[in-house]
Parts: structure tokens; sequence; C-alpha cells
């Protein structure tokens, strides 16, 4: 598949970097070959045999292995040790290198390669000596550059997701070029199409193209769907922050690259200069190489200027967080000037001769950086002192003597010692910083020179304003940017002669749109250049240059070209420090801006780049005149203020938020243009934790709406409430609720999404009004019509019919129909809740329990496609917990699972859901007997005494539940009768609302052992132990007694046990083992076994009694209980041969 990531040369926007052509890589540039007639070889780098290597051996693991995890660490880590040992010397990205952890991984380990060294050394064509070797292996090589930011706080990237879209935007159009008569990219458009589909399958295809517009010309897309800023119905997250890996944009796109690549199909994803990677790119690139392991056939390499990426930088802290916190193998492939010999080689290769004294000539002049020796030679060509005589290479300019002592004294100094040569090392490299400062000034005076020879002012003009372009600009922004109109094209026509600029052609215009032609573009060849370009610029008038090329694109380019690239004109008006610098012609002007700001600011928001997002919409705000402009610009105001306030909301800058929606409320005209606001300000409160003030502000809404709900509920209203709604819909079927009219009415809707997010708050402080908000919901959908809204009224109430009531059947029909709703609306932003109520509360009391865990991890995939983070992190709990206490995996598969949804959980700040995992964590821990106090649940992940407190303090009630839970199921399976007594004391005495099935089993299998314990240990209401245990499971037993028998009946055999029924107890425990054994609940089964066992030895029956301890000591070892197995192991009761 060479043709798909590769162009005509003449015009290929693949074209290599000067950097690239010096250290030999291809002849394609036609601009340098015209500049300096020598002949490079294809594919030939001098003085990189060890990097090429290493790039070879990490592409050959990641791509085409298919090795176990821990080969694939280690032959990482050899690389990377060798990659070390080779570079001691090296000024590479040291700033982000820390001590690695290996953490275990059961799956592939994901990993990257980094190519690290100064500009100019020619680490992109390192990069591109693999593509060859991809397209060889019937893969892609994919190349996207990230766009140069200058030092200033005011500038933004020139677009989000630049390196990322470049990529996929090249690949794109190479394979709409030869469709038609290349089989191999007709396959290859079709894998494509069906990645994105697959990738999109519980979501919207904009999600993948607002964020790669190029994949907007291979499949439809629906425009609704990006209409509005933000549909995620968790925009604002706990902590106000979105990270990386939470954006469903993100999440999308891994999903994509997944169904797309394959060992049999490689890809490698190139992405050049990461240091200048924006906020929006950063958080892609960092969920990629996390998602890497998970992706067969991909590898990510990136090229870095470790120099200039200081220890704080984000990168250097994504780099850091991706090698320390989640085993990320990192391989960094250092680079370093070329040495003397390889500078001969080079130039040999160029010139196909030696020349006396030219490789001391330019190492003395360039350092031995490929980039400057080939500007350094160009410099000779042209001014004569390198020429062909007819016979041979000549080169008339001379080395000073004293450089050649300066080379004899390097030759006697390497038998230095090793102290000494570390302090060289440091020299060296300040050294080699003072000498790019030096090359830099050379390549500013080759273009000052250039200038000046052809004595033309626009060309001057034109690389100033191509500079501030960014990497890659089109003619007709440079056009309008100029202002130049009979000087351009001369003007380019030299840059690209020169090997400044490359120009390429867009080749999927020629091919679908043939009545206009060919759209032409430029890139710089390499950064220099745009660096020296853009510091021609005086820094005094910088901010005024950018506003005034802003001012021109504005004025020039049509509204369809702004309105299908705004952010390159975002970027200049970015530099300007206040909106008043900006010299308007008229008001008409100004308003034209603030609508652009609006635009971009809302694309960027589509894909998911908030940062630059709030930063445009806070420009529009400035140039509109903030508050005051609401009278001349009402409509235009209202949704700059409404979207900047929901993106501070995604930043956590809450305090801004407050006062955006405050001017909103103060200023708009009617109370439902301030319903954006209320929604925004209850998203914010929910995710500073902040819960009663998200409640009453919600309940002041819907006030105004005309529906009146109490703070506190009295039991009275919640129970007529119940039964009034459980008689309504007892008279409905789901084709009756599918039939009704469509919800007209603004208000009722408005009341239906303010409850929605009112609602999560409510379980969590005050149940009653929860339960008020639910019926409400259904009241409305039946008198006033259907929305997609309608779901959160249906699936609550579904959950209180459970779990209230005991009303199974009904409960799963009315959830039933919120998913029916669902569908029918296909509601996105639903599905992941509609699911988790179905197969975590209600339609789980009648299936197997280890059946809901494949549905839980769909709805946790789909609240993550949705940005539905927090319903989709409960999902993935729920999940753990039908695995974990169903035993549907060993215990130290299950200690894997939850150490990888701990980190999960970390990297999307979901401290509520962590505070739950960590006490599943500690007690398999526990259980595997690695913890002081296995009765206790403190230890790696957990301190009981301090968390329980915590819990207590902030009113965690289901965290509390969960706390005695977790003490009283340790105490049951290690045999601790006086701490099992308390726990279950305090345990069945508290409210399980809000508990998943798996958890409600376990509170009343462990609680009601637990008493029959106490009451054993006691000798007191030895008959009433455990009856109020056996009632709740029988109950549950009802519905799917598969998932509950086992329970029961050991239960009732410790029971008979304790009141000396031997035979009616040993028929129990048999019923219980052989149910435990067919539901495959070794863990159960295990602990039937062994309360056998020992009330047989309790009655004498040591023989007997040491068989069933055996067979308990064996299920223990094959769940992976080891704590258990040693305790059984242990006891002097059994028998020797035990």
């Amino acid at each position: 598949m060479g043709e798909s990531s590769g162009q005509d040369q003449a015009i290929s926007p693949m074209e290599e970097s000067s950097s690239e052509i010096a250290d030999g890589n291809s002849n394609k540039s036609q601009a340098a070959n015209s500049c300096l007639p020598l002949h490079l070889d294809d594919n030939q780098l001098y003085g990189r045999d060890e990097e090429m290597g290493l790039l070879y051996h990490a592409y050959e693991n990641s791509c085409l292995r298919d090795e176990p995890a821990e080969e694939d660490d280690l032959l990482f880590a050899q690389l990377q040790d060798s990659s070390r040992q080779s570079h001691t010397s090296s000024t590479s990205c040291h700033t982000y290198n820390s001590n690695r952890r290996r953490p275990r991984r059961r799956k592939r380990r994901s990993s990257m390669v980094i190519i690290t060294g100064p500009s100019g050394l020619g680490k992109t064509a390192l990069a591109r000596t693999l593509q060859p070797k991809v397209e060889d292996d019937n893969g892609w090589f994919l190349y996207g550059k990230c766009n140069q930011i200058p030092s200033s706080r005011h500038a933004m990237a020139v677009r989000p997701y630049a390196p990322f879209a470049e990529a996929f935007s090249q690949f794109v159009d190479e394979l709409l070029l030869h469709n038609k008569d290349n089989t191999d990219s007709k396959d290859t458009l079709d894998r494509l199409q069906r990645a994105v589909f697959c990738a999109c399958q519980d979501t919207s295809v904009s999600v993948l193209t607002d964020t790669i517009p190029a994949l907007q010309k291979v499949v439809p897309t629906n425009t609704d769907a990006s209409s509005g800023l933000l549909k995620s119905s968790s925009a604002i997250t706990v902590g106000g922050t979105r990270t990386g890996v939470d954006i469903p944009s993100n999440v999308v796109f891994c999903k994509f690259l997944q169904a797309f690549c394959s060992r049999q199909t490689p890809l490698v994803l190139f992405v050049d200069d990461l240091q200048w990677l924006d906020a929006s790119s950063l958080s892609l690139f960092q969920a990629v190489v996390l998602a890497q392991g998970d992706i067969a056939g991909l590898l990510v390499v990136g090229t870095c200027r470790g120099n200039e990426v200081s220890f704080q930088a984000p990168l250097a802290e994504t780099l850091r967080t991706l090698e320390d916190q989640h085993g990320v193998a990192v391989l960094d492939i250092a680079v370093h000037p070329l040495t003397p010999p390889a500078i001969q080689d080079w130039i040999v290769g160029l010139l196909g001769c030696v020349v006396p004294g030219l490789v001391d000539l330019v190492m003395r002049h360039t350092g031995g950086i490929p980039f400057f020796a080939l500007q350094f030679l160009r410099n000779l060509y042209e001014t004569r002192q390198l020429r062909y005589d007819g016979q041979q290479w000549v080169c008339d300019a001379v080395l000073p003597d004293d450089v050649l002592e300066e080379s004899q004294s390097d030759d006697d100094e390497l038998d230095d010692d090793e102290e000494e040569k570390t302090t060289k090392v440091e020299t060296n490299r300040t050294e080699e910083a003072n000498r790019t400062v030096e090359y830099t000034k050379f390549c500013s005076s080759t273009i000052s020179h250039m200038i000046q020879q052809h004595n033309n002012l626009a060309l001057q003009h034109v690389l100033m304003v191509a500079a501030c372009l960014g990497t890659e600009f089109s003619l007709a922004q440079i056009a309008a940017a100029s202002g130049i109109v009979t000087d351009l094209d001369p003007a380019l026509q030299l840059l690209v002669q020169k090997g400044m600029l490359l120009r390429r052609k867009e080749p999927s215009l020629l091919q679908h749109w043939g009545k206009q032609g060919p759209k032409i573009s430029f890139r710089w060849s390499h950064d220099r250049f745009q660096t020296v370009a853009f510091e021609m610029i005086p820094e005094s008038t910088r901010e005024e240059f950018h506003v005034a090329i802003g001012l021109n694109l504005l004025r020039r380019l049509s509204p369809l070209e702004l309105q299908q690239q705004p952010f390159v004109a975002m970027h200049q008006f970015c530099w300007c420090n206040t909106s008043s610098s900006i010299p308007f012609q008229s008001d008409q002007e100004r308003t034209q801006l603030a609508t652009l700001c609006l635009a971009a600011g809302q694309q960027a928001a589509l894909s998911s780049a908030f940062e630059a997002a709030a930063t445009y919409l806070q420009l529009g705000l400035d140039v509109i005149g903030s508050s005051s402009a609401f009278a001349a610009h009402y409509d235009l105001t209202l949704s700059l203020f409404n979207a900047a306030a929901e993106m501070e909301g995604c930043l956590g800058n809450f305090d801004k938020v407050d006062q955006l929606v405050a001017a909103v409320w103060e200023h708009a005209t009617s109370f439902r243009d301030t319903l954006q606001a209320y929604e925004t300000q209850i998203y914010s409160l929910g995710a500073r934790e902040e819960l009663d003030r998200a409640i009453q502000l919600g309940l002041q809404c819907l006030q105004k709406l005309g529906i009146v709900l109490p703070r506190r509920p009295r039991l009275f209203s919640v129970i007529y409430a119940v039964l009034k709604t459980k008689r309504q819909l007892a008279k409905k079927s789901a084709d009756d609720i599918m039939s009704l009219y469509p919800l007209q009415d603004w208000k009722n809707a408005a009341a239906l999404r303010i409850m929605h997010l009112m609602i999560s708050h409510a379980n969590r402080v005050e149940e009653n009004l929860s339960v008020l908000l639910a019926t409400r919901g259904i009241q409305i959908t039946l008198k006033h019509g259907l929305s997609e809204m309608a779901c959160f009224g249906f699936y609550s109430f579904g959950l209180v019919l459970v779990a209230s009531l005991g009303a199974v059947d009904e409960g799963i029909r009315v959830a039933e129909m919120a998913s029916a709703i669902q569908e029918k609306s296909d509601s996105q932003a639903m599905k992941c809740r509609a699911q988790l109520v179905l197969y975590g509360y209600t339609k789980c009391w009648t299936l197997p329990i280890t059946d809901t865990i494949q549905p839980l991890q769909d709805a946790a995939r789909y609240g993550a496609l949705s940005g539905d983070t927090e319903m989709s992190c409960l999902s993935l709990y729920c999940a753990s917990c039908a695995s974990f206490l169903s035993a549907a995996a060993t215990l130290d598969e299950t200690e894997e699972e939850l150490a990888d949804l701990n980190d999960h959980f970390s990297q999307r700040h979901q401290d509520l859901m962590l505070f739950y995992l960590r006490i599943s964590q500690q007690t398999v821990q526990n259980l595997r007997g690695s913890s002081n106090c296995r009765v206790v649940l403190s230890g790696d992940f957990f301190d009981e005494e301090k968390e329980l407190q915590h819990a207590k303090d902030v009113g965690n009630v289901p965290g509390i539940t969960l706390v005695y839970l977790f003490q009283c199921y340790l105490a049951v399976y290690f045999n601790d009768s006086l701490l099992a007594k308390r726990a279950s004391k305090i345990l069945l005495k508290r409210t399980l609302m809000g508990f998943n099935l798996p958890l409600w089993y376990q509170v009343h299998f462990v609680g009601g052992l637990a008493e029959v314990d106490g009451a054993k240990m006691s000798g007191k209401r030895v008959r009433q132990a455990g009856k109020a245990s056996l009632k709740s499971l029988m109950q549950l037993a009802r519905h799917q007694p598969d998932n509950v028998m086992n329970k029961v009946y050991l239960i009732e055999a410790e029971r008979l046990a304790t009141m000396g029924q031997r035979n009616k107890a040993l028929e129990k425990y048999r019923l219980s083992i052989e149910h435990a054994k067919k539901n495959n609940f070794v863990h159960e089964e295990a602990l039937a076994s062994e309360r056998a066992g020992l009330s047989l030895i309790g009655w004498g029956e040591t023989t007997n009694g040491a068989a069933f301890l055996e067979r308990a000591r064996w299920l223990y070892e094959k769940w992976g209980c080891t704590g258990k197995v040693c305790d059984l192991s242990s006891q002097e009761k059994a028998p020797a041969n035990y």
C-alpha cells in the first residue's frame, strides 16, 4: 500500500524537510536541487544505524508480533537501556524521565517511541525511514505535524487536534485520488468506512468527524447531531475538569483506530514536534497511547525537542504520568549531531568524492547538525566557495589553524577520567545550546541575504505573514492575510525554489470537483525557517501584526471559508491583550468577529477542545462589549454568555460560571432565555459537590415553571405519589407509552431536563425527593407527551418499585419502558442509564448474576461515548461487584481487574466510585492473605477507621453501609464471630436503597450467617437468628433461585447445626454445596464445605469433618483465596494426612 501515504513528488504534502535532505534521506525536493545540484541517495541516512535498529525493533514488536506482555516489557526495557547507554551525553527529553515501576498487566503493555534531540538533527527523517517498511508490510504510515506555538500566553494553537487532522487528511485525500483505478485503495477506503461506523455504532458519526474533519469525505454525517454546544448529560464532571481519557471524541477515535488497525495491516501514527502539542491534541495523544496496548498493529511515534521541554511542561507531565502511573513503555531514542566520519560519508554521498578540508569546515561551522550543514553547503555553493571545476568538487574556504589545534586537543582529551567526562557532558550541552542560537542567526542572515539580493519587500512581508498562519496554509489564506496581489505568486515561487516552503495540491478536489482547479497549499520545509521568519516581526509590533492579519482574513475570506476554517483567523486575534486594540472599521465588523468567535467556540467544543473554546468565547464577549451588548445584539450576546459559562464549567472555573450565569439572569428578557443558565449552574454546583445548593436551585427553577415540590417531602406525600403513579402505569403497556404524542410544551420539556439534573443529587442527600421527581416526570409524560428526557422518570420509578416495594415484575416492566423510550428517541445520553438500571437494579433480579456482567460493561461503553462519565464508571463498578461476588473470576484475576478499574476511575476523578472500589480491593487483598489483619479493612487500599469517619462526616450513606457489609463479609469467611455479630447488627438496620443486586444478596447472606454465628457464640436467641435474612433471601429466590438458594440452605444448615439437629443440618449443607457447585459459586461452595466440616468436627466426627475441610481448602485454592488456604492448612484439628 505504498501509495497510501505518498503523492506526486513535485507537490507532495509529505516532502522531506531540509534537515531530512541533509541526512541524505530523499532527493524529492526540487527546490533543493535547483539551489544545490547535488544528487542524494533515496532513503539513505548516515550515522544513524543504531537509532534505526531501535526504531525497527520497536515497530516489529508493537505492530507485527503477538507476544506475551512480559516479553513486550522485556524487549522494550532492553531497547530503552540500549538507547540510554549509547547516548549518555544526549540533550534528550530527560525532563520527563523518572523512576519507572513495572506494573502487572494481563494485557499487552501500551508502548510508544519518542525521538528526542535539538532542532535540525533529522529526527523527522529518522522516523520516516519506517515508511517503506510499513508499506512493504501492507500497512500505512500517517504523518501529522504540530503547529509551532510561540511563547505567548495569548496564543492558541492554530487549530485543535491539528496533527491528527492533518495525518488523516493526507491519507483520505490519497485514497480518494486512487480510488477508481487502484484495488488496494478501494479496499482501504471500504475498511476505513467500516472502521468509522464500527467506532460510532453507539454514538453519532459527527463525534468523530468533528475531531477529524477529513473523514466527512468518506462517510455521511448527521448534520443534526452537532446542533447545540454539548449534548452530553455530564459535560461538567465532578471536580469540573475533563481528562483526555473520558472525552467522548477521544474514546471514539481510539475505537476507530482499534477497528482500523490489525497486525496484517499495521499503522504507524507519526506525530512530529510533540513539544508544540496544544491542550486538545495532548489529551487525544494521551488517550491513544494508553489505548495502544489494546490496538493490534498500532505504533505511535513522536519527535520532540527535549531541550525545549521544561520539567513542568504539560508534555513532560503527561509522559511521566504515562510511564509511572500507567506503565506505558516509552522508548526514548536520542539523536545526536553527526560525527566527522558520518559527515564524510554524507559529503561523499552528495558529491561523489572526498573534498579535502570540507569535513572539518562543516564540523567547525555547524557542529554536525544536518540541517545547518546543508544550509552551510548551499551558502558555500552560492558564494562560489564550493564549486565544480569540470573534473572534481573544490572548496576554496579555508579552516583556520586554531581549529586544527582544537581538533588535536580534543583527541588528547579522550583519556580523561570519568569525572572529567561528566563535566564535559554538561559543558557540551551548554555549547550545543549556544550553537543552536548561532545557527539560528546564520539561518536569519541567509533569509536576509535572499531578501536583499532580490530587493523585494513583498517577499519579506509574505514570509512574516506565512509564519503567523501556521505550519501549513492555503493559497487563499496567504492571499487574504497578506493583502498582496501582483507580487504574491513570484514571492511564493521564490520561497519554494529556495527550499523554505513546500507546495502541495489537494488531490481529492481534482477527483470530485473537476470544475474547480486544484486547491493549492504550502507548508514550511523546516521549523527553523518559520521561527526565523516569525522573529523578523519586531516584538513590539507582533500583536498589531497578528491583529492586522486577522482583520484581513475577516474582510477578504468568504463567510463559507471562515466558517469552514475559523481557527486560523481566531489564532491571530488571540494575540491581542484587549479587544479595544482591534481597529474595527465599523460596528458590523465587530459583530462579524463576535459571531466568528461563537462559531469557533462551538466548533472547538464539539471536538472537546474546551480550553480553546473558552478562549474564543471569552474573546467574543470582550469584542461584543460583554453584558452591555444585550441591548444591541441580544441573541448573539445571550449565546456567547451561555456557551462561555458551559465551557468554563468544563474547565472547573466555577467563579467565572457564577459571573456568567448571573449576567444572563440579570439581562435576559424572558425566563425561557435563562433556562440554559440554570442547567449549567446546576451542573456546576453538582461538580463542586454542593448538592444542597444544586437541589435548591433546581426547585426554584421548577417553581417558575409551575411545578412546586417540597425540599424535604413527607413520607405520606411520597407514598401517595408512588401508589398513584403505579396505578396509572398499571393500565399502560409499552406500546401505549410509545404511541404518546411528542412533547411540545417548552415549559414541561424544560422541567424534565431540570428534574433529570436534580435526581442524581437527590438520590444521595434526599431519597424521598428523588422518588417525587421520578413520579412527577412520569405524570408529565402521560399528560403532555413523550420526549427523550422521559427516560429518567421511568427508570428511576422502576428502581423504586423493585428496591422499595419489592414489586419486581412491575419494576422491570417500567424500566423496560424507559429502555423503549431511549431506543425510540435514539438518545445516546440516556442509553447508559437505561441499561444500567435494567441490568444493575431491576431486570437483574430475574437473571443469573453472571449474565449481567457483559450488559453492564456495554452500558459503561455507552456512557463513555456519550460523555456520561459518572454513570459509565458506576456501570463498571456494578459489573465488578457481579464478577467478584459471584466468583466469576479467580481472586488474582479479580485483583487485576480492580487495579485496572482503579486506574480508570482515577483518570476520570471519580472519587466516590474510587471509595467504593477500594473497599473491594482491600477485601480481595485480605482474602489473598496480603494484609496484616485479615478481618480489618485496612491495608494498601483502604484505611477502615479513617475512611469510615470521612464517610460519616460527608453523609455518604451507601459508603458507610458498604464498609459494614465487607467488614461482616471478612468476619464470616475468617470465622471471627464477635466481629461478625457486631458488624451485622449495624448492617441489617441500614437502608439498601441504591445498592445493586449482588450487594443485596451479600447483605442478607453474610448478615444472616453473622447473626447465627453471634447466637452460637452467646447461646441466646438461637431460634430467631438469621430468620429475617432468610425471609429476604426467599423473596429474592422467587425471581431467580439459582442466585440465592445455596445461600438460603447454608443459613438454614447453620441454624440447625446450632440447635443440634445434625441430620437436618447435614442435608442442608449438602443442598447448599450442590447448588453452589451447579452455579459455579466456588467461593460459597468452599464456605459451605468448611462450615459442614467444622460442624462435623464439633460433633466429634473428625475424619468426615477433615474430608470436608480438605475439599474446602482445595476450593479456596481454586478461587485464589490464599488467606483461607493458609488458615485451613494450619488447623491442628485436622488429621496428619490433611
